[in-house]
């Protein structure tokens, strides 16, 4: 508990006084698309240099939702038998990359051999974006369902949308060999 600078607990389910259940789910996906062109810097008969240019576009998408359920079942406690409290915690991220690819390419050719050695840098604009949202329910049997803003892991002080935009530079490096085992067939 942030507010009060101590820790906090949350009773779900414990045999006699509550029966309940969490739920958590979560989804996150990404996506990423490159153009760009090779441009050869130099050649001999194994090997080449290329310079590689063009443009990047990256999106990691996260999300997570937490739902808490439980019911009293403590007869003889200070709140009433069938008291039900529920809470929903929504956290969701997208960060989206634009930027673009500045890198070299060095390839050999060793008979039936091939190596690679690719080092390329992209440079651009990353916007992040935050939307947190929650809410909590308590129902009483026989009176009118009080709902309020704020879950487990969400408040006040943490609910809403945000987003920023952070210059980003986006770093790959790749090693690749292959075997040519037929003028058709290769293994990498």
């Amino acid at each position: 508990d942030i507010a009060a600078g101590a820790n906090d607990a949350l009773l779900i389910a414990y045999p006699g006084l509550r029966s309940g259940e969490v739920n958590i789910a979560g989804t996150g996906s990404v996506v990423g698309n490159d153009i760009y062109g090779r441009y050869l810097l130099c050649r001999d008969s194994l090997c080449r240099l290329d310079f590689i240019t063009g443009w990047n576009y990256t999106r990691v998408t996260d999300q997570i939702q937490i739902n808490t359920s439980s019911t009293v079942t403590e007869i003889g406690g200070n709140v009433p038998v069938g008291t039900n409290s529920s809470t929903v915690d929504n956290f969701s991220a997208t960060n989206t990359f634009n930027g673009g690819i500045l890198g070299l390419e060095w390839q050999r050719d060793c008979g039936v051999w091939q190596s690679r050695v690719l080092a390329r840098m992209s440079i651009g604009n990353m916007h992040e974006q935050i939307q947190i949202t929650g809410s909590s329910r308590v129902t009483v049997p026989g009176q009118t369902p009080v709902t309020n803003n704020g879950g487990v892991f969400t408040t006040a002080s943490n609910i809403g949308a945000q987003s920023r935009n952070e210059f980003t530079a986006i770093t790959e490096l790749g090693y690749t060999l292959a075997y040519r085992f037929a003028p058709n067939t290769q293994l990498t």
